[in-house]
């Protein structure tokens, strides 16, 4: 007559696991959220101050003599964020420096001029350099198109015109 007590086990329906599985990821998360927070701090002074992520480019580019050889603008070593106008030779591969920052220095200038396109002449003997200058906050836009000889290698030109953003 007498029946033994039995022991119950309790089974954890699938919302309570679910509620409890949530828990523990809500609380890991937030003990992680802190080194998180540094991690992403370092990511972007790492991508926005020290550009670690930038692409390296490539030109602008032009064809020389119908694909003998080609002219890009390549970082010069000799000047910190100065650029150099190089020639490459399609079918050696062989590199001349053409047109270094030290070159398109003008006189009496601290720093050369940024190449930031180009143009030659028909004879190859002249170029047009195009300069892009931004103003602070990016409020005005300089542009300086200037002519350079390669033989001899001087600056013989330059215009500037000045563009506000509009308000």
């Amino acid at each position: 007559f007498f029946r033994t007590p039995t022991k119950r086990r309790r089974n954890f329906g699938p919302t309570a696991c679910a509620l409890i599985f949530g828990g523990v990821l809500f609380i890991s998360a937030a003990a992680k959220s802190q080194e998180s927070a540094a991690d992403t701090t370092d990511f972007l002074r790492r991508a926005f101050l020290k550009h670690e992520f930038n692409a390296k480019f490539f030109g602008p580019a032009r064809w020389l003599n119908g694909g003998e050889a080609y002219t890009t603008v390549e970082a010069s070593p000799n000047a910190k964020g100065a650029r150099d106008l190089v020639r490459y030779d399609t079918a050696t591969g062989r590199r001349e420096v053409l047109v270094s920052a030290a070159d398109v220095t003008p006189s009496g200038a601290k720093e050369p001029l940024a190449i930031d396109d180009y143009d030659w002449s028909p004879d190859l003997k002249r170029l047009l350099i195009f300069s892009r200058i931004r103003g602070e906050c990016g409020g005005e836009t300089r542009a300086a198109i200037t002519g350079f000889s390669i033989s001899p290698q001087k600056i013989f030109e330059s215009s500037a015109a000045t563009r506000q953003r509009p308000h």
